[in-house]
């Protein structure tokens, strides 16, 4: 009667420790996606850190390019990427385009070039295509 209390208590002893090792498995297997889960959130943090850093960038590097385009010339479209700029608009004359804003182009631009088409109403119609060697928007600060 001793020997089957005795083995009634040890077969007790090894089926909870089988659930407890199926549930160690789970717990751990558990503990492996929600590690994974957050390397992926800090990812995304670090991603998203870095996309609004870029964008504070580019909004200033935008401020900027449009401040130097003087009251008399006005443009009507621009197309920005890392490297390249090309401007369209008006200017009531070519000085008034290359004095007051080629200049400045020329500072930050490797290559600018301007071709313009003259109006009846004698302002000129331009088209600026400049061009970086180096990513000018997204410089490192």
């Amino acid at each position: 009667m001793v020997d089957a209390f005795i083995s009634a208590q040890i077969y007790s002893q090894v089926e909870k420790r089988a659930l407890f090792d199926e549930k160690q498995t789970v717990l751990e297997k558990e503990i492996a996606a929600m590690e994974s889960s957050i390397t992926f959130i800090n990812e995304q943090e670090h991603l998203g850190a870095l996309i609004k850093s870029n964008n504070i960038i580019l909004k200033d590097s935008v401020s900027n390019l449009f401040a130097l385009i003087p009251d008399q010339i006005h443009l009507t479209r621009a197309v920005i990427d890392r490297n390249y700029l090309e401007m369209y608009g008006f200017t009531p004359s070519k000085a008034i385009y290359n004095n007051l804003l080629m200049p400045p182009l020329k500072s930050i631009f490797n290559e600018t070039t301007v071709v313009f088409y003259p109006l009846g109403n004698g302002w000129y119609r331009f088209v600026s295509k400049n061009r970086s060697k180096e990513d000018f928007l997204y410089e490192k600060r």
